[in-house]
């Protein structure tokens, strides 16, 4: 049924002010998503292994990212999580956000050793080439800037919770046939 037809069909019906509520046919048939939660809070981002191992062991107290997604929303309170894919994570506080124009100047006022510990801090130069080095890091921070997250470690080891199924469980093969032998009653 188009549109018109339905306008036409409900003007016999008394219908009219609730279908010219509709400013177009599109309406009729569009669905409702709702909007995503601008915010930083809960998520989770990859990270090298060895940031993470250095933002636990405190060193590493500084995160820098493209001021892009959910990281220009990013607030002080915020809990956010890092993980590598292979199931290594570590749960961070932010404590403090500043945003900045360049890699080279948040390097430059949050200090090479806080942002990548591996590094003196008189090699501004190569810090700014780890995080151009990154794909695409460099015409972002270009059009879009950067925010570093001052961080403080929240949960050292946090466990993803995961529903375990009763088949699950392992049990070594020899006990396996063992328990299958106790349990079978002899037949008399």
């Amino acid at each position: 049924m188009s549109f018109n037809t339905l306008v036409n069909a409900s003007a016999k019906c008394n219908l009219l002010p609730a279908i010219n509520q509709l400013s177009a046919p599109s309406q009729l048939s569009k669905r409702t998503y709702s909007k995503k939660v601008k915010t930083l809070d809960g998520k989770s981002f990859t990270l090298l292994k060895k940031y993470i191992d250095l933002i636990r062991s405190g060193k590493k107290t500084v995160e820098g990212r493209v001021r892009t997604g959910s990281f220009q929303f990013a607030k002080a309170g915020d809990l956010v999580s890092f993980y590598t894919y292979q199931g290594d994570r570590i749960a961070c506080r932010v404590e403090k956000v500043n945003n900045y124009d360049t890699f080279r100047e948040m390097l430059k006022n949050e200090g090479v050793s806080n942002c990548l510990p591996d590094l003196s801090n008189s090699n501004i130069d190569e810090a700014v080439q780890i995080y151009h080095s990154i794909p695409n890091y460099a015409e972002k921070a270009k059009a879009y800037g950067v925010v570093a997250l001052q961080i403080l470690v929240e949960d050292p080891h946090p466990i993803k919770e995961t529903k375990k199924r009763k088949r699950d469980v392992s049990i070594d093969a020899n006990k396996k046939s063992e328990l299958n032998t106790q349990n079978k009653k002899p037949k008399n």
